[in-house]
């Protein structure tokens, strides 16, 4: 659409980026993830260029509202200049509105993990809960803890009871429908989940690096890696689906390989197990899958789980990041051999 001054409704990619942090990535009335872009003053037709300063974010229901005329253009102004005040001054700090977990306990997948809902970890680093949940108590909804780092280690934001927090200089955050995607240094993306209310997450994309650990996700793949101290990447990926777990369980667990080598001979000794010959690699009902030397164990403390693919080798990121784009069906092969047929 071209207005009469000859302007396309097309705004570009950097005064969108300009318009979201403005606004602190959210409706600039109710703090609503999902918006529209809403010429203020002048409106659109009368429109000579596409100023960040006089368009703003509004969710669906305040854009309808202003559409009808219920909701005027002055109180949008009067809005936008508070929220943009406040975030020049670094004291806005809840970017995006609540996420839509109207259920008590959520359900994710990731690429090819599978779980019963109930799982209250997902990631965990050294101890500490990277990603995880809280179930829902007298009616309210689950809740969603994240730390969320970028490809090189670096906290990007966090996410404190479904609500986004961080400084929005840091990233990019958009929302097409259902999707959400969040850029990170060089418009790599760090984070793409698709929200299916009331209660799945769908992780279509993660890359995240934290200390010397990351993990790889993609709607098709996932996969864990530990750097060594000659800085070669090694790499673990299960297709495993999770029965049952309890309040210690965690899907995806980055830890010691003393620590897995612990449990393996404490725990789980009335569960069935599966070793390798030099007991470097163990699968057992309770533990899940331990690779000691990585210090990596995939569905930690579930309780019951099966496993249909188990994958262990060693690849550099980049190589690795190419295959997951080019031959997603052949990753398993690559770093287990090195090569695919």
């Amino acid at each position: 659409m071209i207005n009469r001054f000859g302007l396309n409704r097309n705004i570009g990619e950097a005064i969108k980026l300009q318009i979201r942090r403005n606004c602190s990535f959210s409706c600039v009335i109710c703090g609503s993830g999902f918006y529209h872009y809403e010429h203020i003053d002048p409106e659109f037709h009368d429109a000579q260029l596409h100023d960040p300063d006089r368009i703003a974010c509004l969710c669906a229901n305040h854009h309808d509202q202003v559409t009808r005329g219920t909701l005027s253009k002055a109180t949008v102004a009067e809005a936008y200049k508070i929220r943009k005040a406040n975030v020049a001054a670094g004291m806005l700090t809840k970017p995006i509105g609540p996420l839509d977990l109207n259920c008590q306990w959520p359900s994710i997948q990731v690429a090819r993990l599978h779980y019963t809902e109930g799982l209250p970890c997902l990631l965990r680093y050294m101890g500490q809960d990277i990603i995880y949940f809280e179930r829902g108590e007298q009616g309210e909804p689950a809740k969603i803890f994240a730390d969320i780092y970028d490809s090189d280690g670096e906290l990007l934001f966090k996410i404190k009871g479904n609500e986004w927090i961080g400084p929005a200089h840091k990233y990019d955050f958009k929302t097409e429908g259902r999707l959400l995607k969040v850029w990170g240094k060089k418009r790599k993306v760090i984070l793409e989940i698709e929200l299916e209310p009331p209660g799945k997450i769908c992780i279509k994309t993660l890359d995240m690096r934290i200390g010397n650990a990351h993990i790889l996700a993609t709607d098709k793949i996932y996969l864990l890696g530990r750097r060594d101290a000659g800085g070669n990447w090694h790499w673990v990926h299960a297709n495993l689906g999770i029965l049952r777990s309890g309040p210690c369980a965690a899907a995806f667990e980055f830890t010691s390989g003393q620590d897995l080598e612990w449990r393996d001979q404490h725990l789980g000794k009335n569960s069935q197990e599966l070793r390798t010959s030099d007991g470097t690699c163990a699968i057992n009902a309770f533990n899940g899958i331990l690779v000691k030397p990585l210090g990596i164990a995939i569905g930690a403390n579930t309780g019951s789980h099966h496993v249909a693919e188990l994958a262990i080798g060693k690849a550099s990121l980049k190589d690795l990041r190419k295959m997951i784009k080019a031959h997603p069906d052949k990753v398993c092969e690559f770093i287990s051999t090195g090569k695919i047929r």
